[in-house]
């Protein structure tokens, strides 16, 4: 399905993906139809890997921490990682800062909470992290200090 977007008198640069008609310049008013795009929902993957990039920029001592469960040929089961242990982990200026990723509508379980809840109790930093903004946000703030 495609969706109709009217074009005024000064005729913009051509939109990428239309279809124009034979006499498409300024002056003139017409209408266009553009293929509807469909908007895809942004992983956590790919919000942790700018975050990961974006600290290993600035020079920050970071690692990605995996936190799971896997069964070997034999069947047996094995778990790796604490339960709750945010997805980043950023030590800088001796501060330990946990950063857990999550998308725009996520949100911590329990296990997590009561982590984030410890680790701040014992003096560490927590962020929940939607966007990549959120850790910038979070160091220049620190860096004020």
């Amino acid at each position: 399905m495609a969706s109709k977007i009217r074009v005024g008198i000064l005729g913009p640069q051509k939109p990428q993906g239309a279809f124009l008609p034979p006499f498409y310049g300024p002056g003139y008013i017409y209408t266009i139809f553009m293929p509807r795009q469909r908007i895809l929902p942004i992983r956590e993957k790919d919000i942790q890997a700018a975050i990961l990039q974006w600290l290993e920029l600035h020079k920050y001592f970071c690692y990605r921490q995996n936190t799971g469960a896997f069964q070997n040929a034999q069947g047996n089961f094995y778990r790796f990682g604490h339960p709750g242990a945010p997805d980043i982990i950023v030590v800088a200026n001796g501060r330990y800062i946990g950063i857990e990723v999550k998308a725009p509508h996520g949100q911590l379980s329990k296990v997590q909470e009561h982590f984030k809840d410890n680790l701040i109790l014992a003096g560490g930093h927590y962020i929940v992290a939607r966007q990549l903004e959120d850790v910038i946000d979070y160091f220049l703030q620190s860096k004020e200090k």
